[in-house]
């Protein structure tokens, strides 16, 4: 797992509410730590980057009784922190 984050509040420039998503998520198959989630995109923690520009398929796993959410979504920003890669993604409607 990927260790904790030491976050900075900064102003928000988002149009959509973003609420903590700190649960694993699935980029590709390959198993990530999701950061936030808003209904257009969300962020997620990595060890190797994305491309910026490149179409991944998002899966989340589903509650007690319900199934995950499997989508598609476009890379739009990768930014290294702390040893760690930050890639924002925008979900494909």
């Amino acid at each position: 797992m990927i260790p904790e984050l030491i976050l900075i509040e900064c102003p928000d420039r988002r149009s959509r509410r973003r609420m903590e998503h700190r649960e694993a998520v699935q980029i590709d198959g390959r198993l990530m730590m999701g950061r936030d989630i808003s209904s257009t995109g969300m962020s997620v923690v990595m060890r190797e980057p994305l491309t910026v520009g490149a179409q991944v398929r998002v899966t989340l796993a589903g509650t007690a009784g319900q199934t995950g959410v499997v989508t598609a979504a476009r890379v739009v920003h990768v930014e290294k922190e702390a040893g760690r890669t930050i890639a924002g993604l925008h979900f494909i409607q």
